[in-house]
C-alpha cells in the first residue's frame, strides 16, 4: 500500500531499511519504559512482515495501467519480475527478520519465545506463495501465454531458495525449510472437493463480492494445476541430498536438522502416494 509507482522489491527494501534505522533507535526513543519498547517492537515486527509479504502479491500477480491511451488497461506481472520477488522474498528477505533476534532487543521485548516468534514469521513466507489460489493463477496466466511465470517456475524456483545450498543451515534457512515441508503437507491434507462443494465455494466467494473469475480461482486447492505431480517426483530426491547433507554437516546442529528433514520429506512422499 506504501509502494506508490516504485519497483515492489526495491520499495520494500528502502521501507525494510527504514524500519531497521527505527528498531535501532527504540532504546532512546521509548526512554527505558518497558512496556512501549515491547509494544513498538511488536508493531516494528508487523509493518516488517507486512512489507515484505507485499512482495508476495507480485507472484501471480497484474499491474494497472489506468492512464494508458490505448491496449489493455492491467497485464501479468512479468515473468522477471516475478522470478525476482520469489528469490527476494525467501533470500534477503527473509534474513532481514533475523534482526529482531539479536540479544539486547530480546531481553527487552519478551523474556521467552521471541526467537521462536520470528523463525514462525520467516516460515510464514513461505504459505504466502504457496497457496491454492496463487498456484491456479499462474497455471491460468501460463494458459494464456506460454512465456508467463507459471506454476513450475514458482516449484523450481522457492526450492532452489530454499533447499539449493545445504552445505550449512542457519536458522533463518532452518525456518524456511521447515515451513516449506510444512505447508507442502497442508496442500496435501486439503481434500477433493465434489463437484456440489466446488460450487458452494465459488458461491460464497461471490457473495464476498469477488467477480466470478476470482471466485473460482479463489476456491482453488492448487490440486488441478502440475504442482502436485511435481511435488511427488521431487520429495524423494530431496531426501537423498538431505541425507548426503547430514553425512557432511559440519555442526552437529546441522547435522540433526538434515535428518530431520530428510525425515519429513520421506513421510510427505509416502502420503503424497
Amino acid at each position: 500500500r506504501e509502494n506508490t509507482g516504485a519497483d515492489r522489491i526495491e520499495a520494500t527494501r528502502l521501507g525494510i531499511a527504514n524500519i531497521l534505522r527505527s528498531l535501532n533507535r527504540l532504546e532512546a526513543a521509548t526512554k527505558g519504559d518497558n512496556a512501549e519498547f515491547a509494544k513498538a517492537y511488536q508493531q516494528f515486527q508487523n509493518h516488517h512482515l507486512r512489507f515484505l509479504k507485499s512482495v508476495a502479491t507480485l507472484v501471480g500477480g497484474v499491474e494497472s495501467a489506468p492512464f494508458a491511451k490505448g491496449g489493455p488497461r492491467h497485464r501479468v506481472v512479468p515473468s522477471a519480475k516475478q522470478r525476482a520477488a520469489v528469490r527476494y522474498l525467501l533470500g534477503a528477505g527473509a534474513r532481514t527478520l533475523d534482526a529482531y533476534k539479536a540479544p539486547a532487543l530480546l531481553a527487552r521485548a519478551t523474556v521467552v519465545g521471541g526467537a521462536p516468534l520470528v523463525e514462525a514469521m520467516q516460515a510464514a513466507l513461505i504459505n504466502s506463495l504457496l497457496t491454492g489460489p496463487k498456484l491456479a493463477l499462474l497455471e491460468a496466466q501460463q494458459a494464456a501465454d506460454p512465456k508467463a511465470y507459471g506454476v513450475l517456475d514458482l516449484a523450481k524456483e522457492s526450492y532452489a531458495a530454499v533447499w539449493g545450498d545445504l552445505s550449512a543451515a542457519p536458522r533463518w534457512r532452518r525456518a524456511l525449510q521447515v515451513g516449506y515441508l510444512r505447508r507442502i503437507g497442508e496442500l496435501f491434507k486439503q481434500q477433493e472437493r465434489t463437484p456440489a462443494q466446488w460450487r458452494s465455494a465459488v458461491s460464497r466467494n461471490v457473495r464476498r463480492g469477488y467477480p466470478m473469475s476470482f471466485a473460482i480461482v479463489a476456491a482453488a486447492s492448487g490440486k488441478e494445476t502440475a504442482f502436485p505431480a511435481w511435488v511427488r517426483d521431487m520429495l524423494p530426491k530431496l531426501a537423498k541430498r538431505l541425507d548426503a547433507a547430514a553425512a557432511s554437516a559440519k555442526s552437529e546442529g546441522d547435522r540433526l536438522h538434515f535428518q530431520e528433514m530428510a525425515a519429513r520429506a520421506r513421510q510427505l512422499a509416502k502420503k503424497a502416494g
